[in-house]
C-alpha cells in the first residue's frame, strides 16, 4: 500500500494486486453527517450516474460501458462515525488482458460522471432529478419496511439524540419535496468544492500512466468543510422503549456505551469482546440464547469504533422479550466475572485470521479496508492489527466488559 498526495485534499491509495483480470478504481469523498445534507447526498449518486454532458441518458452512459469491455460503475452513500461517505467505483478489465489499453478511457468515464453533469436551465436535469427522488423515497420505504434496519435507526435515533451520530444516513422522505433540480445543483457545487477525496486504485497497473491521469483530472481546488476529531459517545439512560407495529416476529435492540476511543490501545481488546460476546457462529450469544434456549430466530452484536458503542440486536417472539433481556445481562455478568475460555478466544482469534485473510479476495473489500483504516487516522495493516489481537488475553475481555452501561432497551413488537 502506497499514499500518493495529489495536493492538500485529494489523496490517492495505490494497492498493487496481480491476482485479479478487472481493476477497481474508488474515489470516496467525506463530509460531515449532517441531517440537511444527507438526502441530497443520497440523491447524487443516482442523479451524476444517470446523465452527463456527454452521455446524456442512462443508456448511452451504459452503451459506453459496454465499450469498455462490459465496465461497471458503483455508488454508495455511508455513514462512518459522525461522517458520510459519498463513493463513486468503476471496475474495468486490466490492460494486460486486453489488446488496447482502456484505463485511461475508464478514469475519463468515471470523471465525466463526477464532475459533468448533464445541466439545463442552471440546474440538473428535471426529469432525473425527478427519477431519484422516486429511487430514494422507495428505498426509504424498504427500509422501514425491513424491520431489523427500522428497529436498529430509532434506537440509534434514540440513544444518540443531540448528536450528530443520530442523523439517518439513507436520507428522509421529508425532504424530498424540498429539493428540485436548482437547489440540489446548487448543492452539487458545494459538494464537489469541499468534500475531501480519496481515491483507492486497486489491481494491476501501468502505475505511472495511471497516477497521471488522475491528477490531471482530480487536481482541483478544495477549501474542506471542517469534520471534528471523532467523540465516544457518553452514557446516557434512556431506559425501556417500546414501539407498536404490525409485524410477527419482534426487534430487540440493546445499545451499550464503553466510552473507548478508537485510537485507545484497549479498542483491539473491545473488538474480541464483542466477537466472543456476539459476533458469529461461536458467540456466547448465538450459542446461549439461540442454540442452548431457543429464544431468538438471529442475535449478534456489533461496535462503532468511533462511538465506543456497542447494540445487540436479536429476533424473537413477543413473549420472550423479558426472558431474553435478562438471559442476555447474564451472559454479559458471566463475562465480566471471568468467564472466558480459551477455546473462545481462538475461535474469536480465528475468525478475525479469517476475515482478514479473505480482504485478498476482493478487490473491493481491500480497498474498504485500507480506506477505512485512513480515515481513522491510526491506519494499521492486516498483519498489525493481527499482532495486536493475538495480544488480548481473556483478562483483558473481561475487564473491557466491567465498562459496560447500557443505554437503551428497544423492543419493536406487534400491535395489542
Amino acid at each position: 500500500m502506497e499514499q500518493i498526495k495529489i495536493n492538500d485534499n485529494v489523496n490517492i491509495i495505490y494497492l498493487e494486486n496481480e491476482k485479479f483480470k478487472t481493476n477497481l478504481i474508488s474515489v470516496f469523498f467525506k463530509r460531515a453527517l449532517k441531517r440537511d445534507e444527507v438526502t441530497k447526498n443520497v440523491l447524487l449518486q443516482y442523479v451524476l450516474t444517470d446523465s452527463t454532458q456527454k452521455y446524456k441518458t442512462q443508456s448511452d452512459i451504459e452503451k459506453r460501458m459496454q465499450e469498455l469491455y462490459s465496465s461497471k460503475i458503483d455508488t454508495n452513500v455511508s455513514k462512518s462515525g459522525e461522517k458520510q461517505i459519498i463513493s463513486f467505483k468503476l471496475s474495468f478489465v486490466s490492460d494486460r488482458y486486453l489488446q488496447e489499453k482502456i484505463t485511461d478511457d475508464a478514469i475519463d468515464l468515471l470523471t465525466e460522471i463526477i464532475f459533468n453533469p448533464n445541466i439545463e436551465n442552471g440546474g440538473f436535469s428535471k426529469e432525473y432529478v425527478r427519477l431519484a427522488k422516486d429511487v430514494v423515497e422507495q428505498d426509504i420505504l424498504a427500509i422501514i419496511n425491513s424491520k431489523d434496519k427500522y428497529a436498529y435507526n430509532k434506537a440509534v435515533e434514540i440513544m444518540f439524540e443531540g448528536e450528530s451520530y443520530a442523523v439517518n444516513q439513507d436520507g428522509y422522505i421529508e425532504d424530498l419535496k424540498e429539493i428540485d433540480e436548482k437547489t440540489l445543483y446548487d448543492y452539487y457545487r458545494q459538494f464537489i468544492s469541499t468534500s475531501q477525496i480519496d481515491i483507492v486504485v486497486a489491481g494491476n497497473f501501468d502505475k505511472e500512466s495511471c497516477i497521471s491521469s488522475l491528477k490531471k483530472h482530480f487536481d482541483i481546488n478544495i477549501t474542506p468543510v471542517t469534520i471534528e476529531k471523532e467523540k465516544t459517545h457518553r452514557h446516557r439512560s434512556c431506559g425501556y422503549v417500546e414501539e407498536n407495529m404490525d409485524i410477527v416476529q419482534g426487534k430487540l435492540v440493546l445499545g451499550y456505551s464503553f466510552d473507548i476511543a478508537y485510537d485507545s490501545p484497549d479498542y483491539y481488546k473491545f473488538m474480541m469482546l464483542n466477537e466472543i460476546l456476539g459476533g458469529g457462529a461461536s458467540s456466547k450469544l448465538f450459542n446461549i440464547v439461540r442454540e442452548k434456549h431457543s429464544l431468538c430466530y438471529s442475535i449478534f452484536s456489533m461496535i462503532d469504533r468511533y462511538k465506543g458503542t456497542m447494540m445487540i440486536m436479536a429476533g424473537i417472539d413477543h413473549e420472550n422479550k423479558d426472558k431474553t433481556i435478562r438471559l442476555i445481562d447474564e451472559i454479559l455478568a458471566d463475562i465480566v466475572n471471568g468467564n472466558v475460555s480459551k477455546k473462545e478466544m481462538t475461535a474469536a482469534i480465528n475468525h478475525f485470521n479469517y476475515s482478514l485473510e479473505a480482504l485478498n479476495d476482493s478487490l473491493d473489500a481491500m480497498s474498504g479496508f485500507y480506506y477505512s483504516q485512513k480515515l481513522s487516522g491510526m491506519p494499521k495493516t492486516p498483519d498489525e492489527i493481527r499482532g495486536l489481537l493475538s495480544k488480548v488475553t481473556a483478562q483483558d475481555v473481561t475487564e473491557i466488559a466491567k465498562r459496560a452501561k447500557k443505554d437503551i432497551e428497544y423492543f419493536l413488537t406487534k400491535t395489542v
